[in-house]
């Protein structure tokens, strides 16, 4: 009883974060601040043990001015006398180091996101400007070259997660020890334990939330020498000289790592690739532009992404919005390019019109060259057809011998108004023709025009012009 009446509160929180999971010794060390390293002959001064009244004479009499108390996330084999990543033994813990200056978020608000994760964390210590967080295991780990890299590649991840210091995800790390003092700058702040929940997590659950985690806590923006934003994007064009449309560039140049709202990586890359995608662009030309100008935007936070896996998720991210959206695409002519045309190609568009993916109306006057148009001839008892639009010489568009009927050509897959489109350019150069040959003997349409007799008629006459009944013969269509 006595005992625990005279042990450090910094003794008694080491016992319970390795008391149930852990067997070797606890590293602690009292290092001079940063300012003050002249000040002694001897900056670290350390201990390893397990025994309570130990930790306890030790915090007692390093816990001064222009000094700090720190212990170890994990314990040190027997006898170490350093600590290192070779020398740690066993790994008891995920841990973050938080430091409100370098987040976005106010501290209330970095309490309240920690409360509200998936897995909240076990212990929460306020370090007089920051929190050390802690996510305890239910089993340590043995500590091998394997699982230490395992481990601060979790470390990495958690980091991102809460807007932490990267330079703490290692295994070695040191952190203030509770009920001792931050006394840098001349201050005397007490680091006090906010947050004890007493829940300790499997390594596989963790490491399955950090894998999918979103960030929660976001780390403002990194500044150049004027403390102005850096522009990842601009960064890119002047090393790669890479271009794209005005709104593009705007994204891209607002797109931070762990950034706000729509500033984000993800949320960039969604409506980039769409943008691109809807001028034209194609998925081999999207992916490397959005991959590289993620990798500028990650900076030093992307040294430990897996960047294929990336590149396969902006590539899917692409496929998926196509499928989506396969009638939406429209080339812009101002800042689209079309790849150019193969030999073979250019002969078929040339010939058959096929390069756009559609069937074009053959007997529009003036929408094709007059050698792609289909001749549309009208015969009177036997004699001699003209034709229907004289684009051409007669001499260079010879009438077959046999070519008594009117024909026209319906091109597979053409809607119902072309053949509309069809039958008024027949209808106008018939009424050219009639005006040209007033002795043909015909009937009148309800406009007043006389109609040539044509032998495909219906004896009461078609009402609707001889195109659509031509339309009818030579296509099978029975409405149009």
């Amino acid at each position: 009883m006595s005992e625990q009446q005279h042990m450090h509160p910094g003794a008694e929180f080491l016992r319970k974060v390795f008391g149930p999971s852990t067997e070797h010794p606890i590293y602690i060390c009292s290092l001079l601040n940063p300012n003050a390293r002249d000040s002694e002959p001897t900056n670290e001064r350390f201990v390893t043990t397990r025994d309570m009244r130990d930790i306890t004479g030790f915090a007692c009499k390093w816990d001064r001015p222009r000094r700090a108390l720190y212990w170890a996330v994990n314990t040190v084999k027997p006898n170490a006398r350093r600590r290192c990543k070779e020398n740690v033994s066993e790994i008891n813990c995920l841990h973050a180091d938080i430091d409100f200056k370098a987040i976005i978020e106010t501290p209330d608000e970095a309490r309240r996101a920690l409360r509200q994760l998936m897995y909240p964390p076990t212990i929460v210590n306020f370090t007089g400007h920051g929190l050390h967080v802690l996510w305890l295991f239910k089993e340590a780990i043995e500590a091998t070259p394997e699982s230490i890299a395992e481990v601060e590649a979790l470390l990495r991840l958690l980091a991102d997660h809460v807007g932490a210091d990267l330079q703490a995800a290692e295994v070695a790390r040191l952190l203030r020890l509770p009920a001792s003092h931050n006394t840098k700058n001349g201050e005397w702040l007490e680091v006090l334990t906010e947050l004890d929940t007493g829940r300790r997590y499997m390594f596989d659950d963790l490491r399955d939330w950090l894998e999918i985690a979103r960030p929660a806590l976001h780390r403002k923006p990194k500044t150049n020498g004027a403390g102005e934003p850096v522009d990842p994007f601009l960064a890119l064009a002047q090393r790669q000289g890479f271009h794209v449309p005005i709104d593009v560039e705007a994204r891209l140049r607002d797109m931070r790592y762990q950034g706000p709202g729509d500033s984000g990586i993800h949320a960039t890359q969604l409506a980039v690739s769409a943008s691109l995608l809807l001028r034209g662009e194609s998925v081999e030309s999207v992916v490397p532009t959005l991959l590289d100008a993620t990798r500028v935007a990650a900076g030093s936070f992307g040294e430990n992404w897996n960047w294929r896996r990336e590149e396969r998720t902006i590539r899917a991210m692409c496929e998926t919005w196509l499928a989506k959206h396969p009638f939406e695409i429209r080339p812009d002519p101002e800042t689209h390019t079309p790849p150019p045309l193969k030999e073979a190609e250019i002969s078929d568009k040339a010939s058959r019109g096929k390069a756009r993916g559609r069937a074009e109306a053959t007997a529009e006057p003036g929408s094709e060259p007059a050698e792609q148009r289909e001749p549309v001839e009208e015969t009177a008892d036997g004699g001699s057809a003209a034709a229907a639009t004289p684009a051409a010489p007669a001499a260079s568009q010879p009438r077959p011998a046999n070519h008594t009927r009117p024909m026209v050509r319906i091109i597979a897959g053409q809607l119902p108004n072309a053949v509309m489109q069809s039958e008024r350019a027949l209808i106008r150069g018939v009424s050219d023709l009639r005006a040209r040959h007033p002795d043909v003997p015909g009937h009148r349409n309800p406009g007043g025009e006389r109609w040539p007799q044509h032998q495909g008629h219906q004896a009461q006459g078609d009402r609707r012009g001889p195109a659509a009944a031509m339309a009818r013969r030579g296509s099978g269509l029975h409405q149009v």
